[in-house]
């Protein structure tokens, strides 16, 4: 029988993160799968730490070789496509319209839209005038079919959230990373973060970082001093440190789970990661400082999430170290949390629940392309 074919156009390597959250290997036996890396002129700034090799990858060194590989593929094929819909990629979505009138978007993000109740109305909130626009074109030449950790999320195909998954496996491990008590900083990588840069166009990373690490290591010698117990960097997966930022502070790269799992407490801005926090029930601490504040819609984002968990957000310009700094979530707001972002059936896991919805989608829509040729 003839497998339906899955096609992943992605701005980002192949790296263990995408692996884990899209169940490659998994659907691999069951789908016709290919993962088109396309960093390379999608994302040329964002490399990850390491990068696998799979049968299926295939990594595509401009738009020309996306347009021949859209035409190689069948035409009833899956897309699913985690480009952002923006004006530096309106181009690439009018190629892909040109053939398939659909698309599968799986938002693994969900959890960081904060207290917006739609996609819509965090798109409104974090974007450009001209991003904006172009999102609503793409959502006019193509359908968007959603897939979602989000319950309010108007989908009908709802999966875990990856966190979730991550927090089943890592919580019963008897291992530990650090054998003497800790607190954890969640690192975004913030001035640097590509995507950072792309939301804040004038911000200028170079000149910001020196003002944010100093705040941020000053703050880092208190609580030490406070607390008796040394800060553990759980280091951004695509972060490059030629120098360490932190004052020479123990970066641990692709263990954010297993050290929000052990530490104390943990400190941060805007991150997926939040989950493992609220999922472990660790006391937490939103941090800000005079820099970050420059980068608005991350600013905007992480008071979003301070609304959100109803924490304050610490300035870590000005704070004096008390007990009651790091605050756990209100139990009643993180069941809420964990019923709307993370869990939709904690009997069955992502893989399951990918191939069940990729074979409802392909029966309703089967992506019939349209019957035009590529300039």
């Amino acid at each position: 029988m003839k497998k339906i074919k899955v096609v992943y156009i992605h701005p980002s390597q192949l790296s263990e993160r995408w692996l884990q959250y899209y169940k490659l290997d998994e659907l691999q036996n069951i789908f016709d799968i290919e993962y088109w890396d396309c960093s390379a002129f999608a994302n040329p700034s964002f490399k990850a730490q390491e990068m696998l090799i799979r049968p299926y990858l295939y990594v595509l060194r401009n738009e020309n070789e996306l347009r021949e590989n859209l035409t190689r593929i069948p035409k009833d094929s899956l897309i699913v496509c985690d480009l952002h819909k923006n004006a530096e990629n309106y181009g690439i979505y009018k190629i892909i319209a040109k053939l398939f009138r659909q698309i599968i978007y799986i938002n693994f993000f969900s959890n960081t839209q904060g207290a917006y109740k739609s996609k819509i109305l965090s798109k409104l909130a974090n974007s450009s005038i001209k991003d904006i626009v172009c999102y609503f074109l793409i959502k006019r030449e193509l359908k968007i079919i959603n897939i979602s950790s989000r319950n309010s999320a108007k989908s009908q195909y709802r999966i875990n959230h990856p966190d979730y998954e991550q927090f089943q496996k890592t919580i019963n491990q008897g291992n530990t990373i650090i054998n003497k008590d800790f607190i954890v900083y969640i690192d975004n990588y913030f001035p640097f973060h590509p995507e950072i840069s792309k939301r804040n166009s004038s911000i200028n990373p170079n000149r910001l970082a020196p003002l944010f690490y100093k705040s941020l290591n000053s703050f880092f010698q208190k609580i030490e001093r406070n607390y008796g117990c040394k800060v553990i960097i759980a280091a951004h997966p695509s972060s490059v440190y030629a120098v360490n930022s932190f004052e020479g502070r123990k970066l641990i790269y692709n263990k954010t789970c297993e050290l929000i799992k052990d530490c104390k407490a943990v400190c941060m801005h805007t991150s997926n990661a939040i989950s493992f926090a609220i999922l472990c029930d660790k006391p937490i601490a939103l941090l800000s400082n005079a820099a970050f504040k420059e980068a608005t819609l991350e600013w905007k984002k992480l008071h979003t999430l301070s609304n959100l968990l109803s924490l304050d957000i610490i300035n870590t310009d000005e704070t004096t170290i008390s007990d009651s700094l790091f605050s756990p979530v209100n139990s009643k707001i993180a069941n809420q949390y964990k019923q709307e972002y993370l869990i939709a059936n904690p009997n069955a896991n992502n893989a399951l629940l990918f191939i069940k919805h990729f074979k409802s989608i392909y029966k309703k829509y089967c992506l019939v392309a349209k019957n035009v040729t590529l300039l």
